[in-house]
């Protein structure tokens, strides 16, 4: 068996549109997720979805799915790309734009509920850009709108000098990949994210990527004073989507949901 050495390191968002459906068991992801959506659907009376980062598209599809009017955006080309072959291969109908947050506006639309997952936000590096995206979905939110925004829980993270995540492994009759995700601590208002990617093709040949990226470690106090700034109320977090209280040292998720004032 030969083990490739690593090829040049690649920016995440041009390759991982590829990677990232591999990386994640999303029958089971969306199967635990979806009860915490469903309830917020049926008790505010959503029809209109905005996904931001949408990544591959799954959470929108799944909205869709429901039979709610859902639109998605990412700034990436790659999964914007992934989620329109998602969507046609699930038969479901999601407007897709490639766009960042900054271009809500565009859309001309008001929706009620706008949700921002899977550490989205981290992306983010400096704080006003943070303020004016909340801003942002402020805005595109009817009256009462809902807003639900998931990440690391960085308070976590940095009490206990987190640098390993769990081992993801896929299989199928072509190929093997395993994805080692590890975040080094740079300071306390950076943190590099990186993956490895080791690969076993049919042919036993193995060969490996590493995929980087610098992301900012919001912290809930970070978020909720934001948040509180822009005009939110109703303001709630949560450690899981079980609803379990967050906890600062116990919690690997932080999930805010708050409501357009």
């Amino acid at each position: 068996m030969v083990f490739m050495q690593p090829e040049d390191n690649i920016n995440i968002f041009e390759v991982f549109g590829f990677y990232y459906d591999k990386m994640i068991d999303w029958e089971t992801r969306l199967r635990n997720e979806g009860p915490f959506f469903k309830e917020i659907v049926a008790a505010n009376g959503v029809s209109r979805v905005l996904d931001v980062g949408c990544g591959t598209g799954r959470h929108a599809i799944m909205f869709a799915q429901w039979g709610l009017d859902v639109t998605a955006i990412d700034p990436s080309g790659e999964m914007i790309e992934k989620a329109g072959e998602n969507a046609k291969t699930a038969s479901a109908v999601v407007k897709l734009y490639q766009m960042g947050a900054d271009g809500l506006g565009q859309l001309n639309q008001k929706f009620d509920m706008v949700t921002c997952l899977g550490n989205s936000l981290a992306h983010i590096r400096e704080k006003e850009v943070l303020v004016a995206t909340i801003q942002e979905f402020y805005d595109c939110l009817e009256n009462n709108g809902i807003l639900i925004i998931q990440m690391r829980n960085y308070d976590k993270v940095f009490l206990n000098r987190e640098r390993y995540m769990p081992l993801n492994v896929y299989r199928d009759h072509r190929e093997e990949v395993l994805f080692l995700r590890m975040t080094d601590l740079i300071s306390d208002e950076q943190v590099q994210f990186n993956i490895l990617v080791f690969q076993r093709e049919k042919d036993g040949e193995w060969k490996f990527n590493v995929l980087s990226e610098p992301l900012t470690p919001w912290r809930r106090h970070d978020l909720l004073a934001v948040m509180a700034e822009v005009g939110f109320k109703n303001i709630e977090t949560y450690g899981n989507y079980k609803k379990r209280a967050w906890s600062k040292e116990e919690s690997n998720d932080l999930i805010i949901m708050a409501e357009k004032s």
